[in-house]
């Protein structure tokens, strides 16, 4: 039994190590809810806080990374095989889930391209950049989490911690990324409650603080870098 893992956790793993693979084709196009009216996406919206400035008045940078989450978001995961058994779920996860980790990586990855406006940046689009690129760390870590487990681990209590601590070795570091980066978002935003944008600084503490409750991490030291 224990030799059919090694697939297993190299899916599990895959996002950390694999190669270039091609972009998701874009879904159709959608409504967004930022804030810009009738403005046509190429992505399904992410559930963000209403921004406090219409979201196509945003600098172009800003604009721009926000469609590159929807559209990493939006590789979404596949849906569990239909057929019971171990040896499904192992072409399941050899074949879709591989191929979703793979995809879902590189989409990540084209997050986190040209970073350098950043740096001049005012503090409110920083706030704004931390708050995406914390809800796309978590929601990566998140799909990941949800990932099927096999009968015959989940009979076995020795191989069933062999792999969770496999899926969370692979799924930690989009945790931790979540959580400073949400909590980067805090400290951009600060806490005054009458400022334009505090809906979003509570959104960033609120999910930090279940980021750092489910994933089990230790509360991330200030950072006032909204950098991923």
């Amino acid at each position: 039994m224990r030799t059919k893992l090694g697939p297993l956790f190299l899916c599990v793993v895959c996002l950390a190590c694999g190669g270039k693979q091609k972009a998701a084709d874009a879904p159709a196009a959608e409504t967004s809810s930022g804030g810009e009216g009738a403005l046509q996406r190429a992505h399904a919206p992410i559930p963000m806080p209403q921004p406090a400035v219409p979201r196509d008045k945003l600098r172009p940078e800003l604009q721009a990374l926000w469609e590159r989450v929807e559209k990493a978001v939006g590789v979404r995961p596949p849906e569990p095989p239909k057929e019971g058994g171990n040896e499904a779920l192992q072409r399941w996860v050899e074949n879709d889930f591989r191929q979703w980790l793979e995809r879902r990586r590189q989409a990540v990855r084209e997050v986190e391209g040209d970073t350098s406006w950043l740096s001049n940046a005012k503090a409110d689009d920083q706030g704004v950049a931390a708050a995406l690129w914390g809800y796309l760390y978590e929601d990566t870590a998140s799909a990941i989490r949800g990932a099927p487990v096999p009968a015959d681990l989940a009979a076995d209590a020795e191989l069933l911690q062999i792999y969770e601590k496999a899926l969370n070795e692979a799924l930690d570091p989009f945790a931790r990324r979540a959580a400073r980066a949400y909590k980067a978002c805090i400290t951009a935003f600060g806490a005054d409650e009458k400022q334009p944008w505090h809906d979003w600084a509570r959104y960033c503490d609120e999910r930090g603080e279940e980021v750092v409750r489910v994933y089990r991490l230790d509360q991330p030291a200030p950072d006032k870098t909204s950098q991923p």
